[in-house]
């Protein structure tokens, strides 16, 4: 099969197209064509290199896919061939502790596809059987692919550790973000009042022109803000925060009993801010 990969760490142009071996799903694995592939901000750090994290190489990148079943394990009897799929990026061991109890981010195999494994920067990829999601029939394979990464972020930070609820505030430091512009639909969809932040009012704009659930109120500030605008007294308003240097920006907006949840950022080049 075609495939881009890399066998060194270094910007674009270390990416090659080239052939290599079809992959064989094993008995609870799935081989997926791949249709789309998005491009998730965790390709350019693989791709780059991360400190003391060992990419085997060659590699595959892509995390995020939407595709057809080409090939089924013995095993497999969920999913059959020809069945339109998107994949869930995360993959773990499906048998620790924390993958029976339904935490298998928590798992010590945990990883995702195009992380410590081959991604779906090919013409097809292989993946658990649980990984495969019901295919959303309304989007194209290319609006498949851009949702499951960084919409599971979102849910997992709004809805599983945040708890949120229907009236609250949920203030979005950077809205123009995969995660960023995910967490503002989420919010919308639970019935919350959404405060969105960019780093300019063109993005601010362009965002509420694309996204149907558009935020009811916006603010622009720069990377070098410290200051987000002030939520009302909502007794547990939730935060999304896509980027590390926001966290300075949060903390004085919030009321008594908020929730702050933080993805991981998406700049290495930040100072940990300190309060009183």
């Amino acid at each position: 099969m075609k495939a881009i990969l890399f066998r060194q760490h270094g910007a674009p142009e270390v990416l090659q197209f080239t052939d290599v071996p079809d992959p064989e799903p094993r008995p609870t694995e799935v081989l997926v064509r791949v249709r789309a592939c998005a491009l998730n901000h965790l390709d350019l750090w693989v791709r780059g290199g991360l400190p003391n994290v060992p990419i085997p190489l060659p590699h595959i990148p892509g995390s995020d896919v939407a595709g057809e079943i080409a090939k089924v394990g013995s095993e497999v009897t969920t999913v059959r061939v020809g069945q339109k799929v998107v994949l869930a990026p995360g993959v773990s061991c499906g048998k620790c502790s924390a993958c029976i109890s339904g935490f298998d981010n928590r798992c010590r195999q945990f990883s995702n596809l195009g992380y410590m494994i081959d991604g779906g920067c090919a013409e097809f990829v292989r993946a658990p059987e649980v990984n495969c999601l019901p295919y959303p029939e309304n989007l194209s394979f290319e609006e498949a692919a851009a949702l499951p990464l960084v919409f599971q972020t979102a849910w997992h930070m709004l809805v599983d550790r945040a708890q949120l609820q229907p009236g609250e505030d949920v203030l979005v430091l950077g809205a123009g973000s995969g995660v960023g512009s995910a967490a503002i639909q989420i919010a919308k969809f639970f019935g919350a009042h959404v405060i969105t932040t960019a780093g300019s009012d063109t993005k601010l704009e362009k965002f509420a022109k694309k996204s149907a659930a558009s935020p009811t109120s916006a603010a622009s500030t720069s990377s070098s803000s410290t200051s987000a605008p002030p939520l009302g007294t909502t007794a547990s308003p939730a935060f999304h925060s896509p980027a590390a240097w926001s966290r300075a920006a949060a903390l004085p907006a919030t009321t008594p009993n908020s929730i702050c949840a933080f993805s991981s950022a998406a700049s290495y080049r930040c100072s940990a801010p300190t309060w009183d």
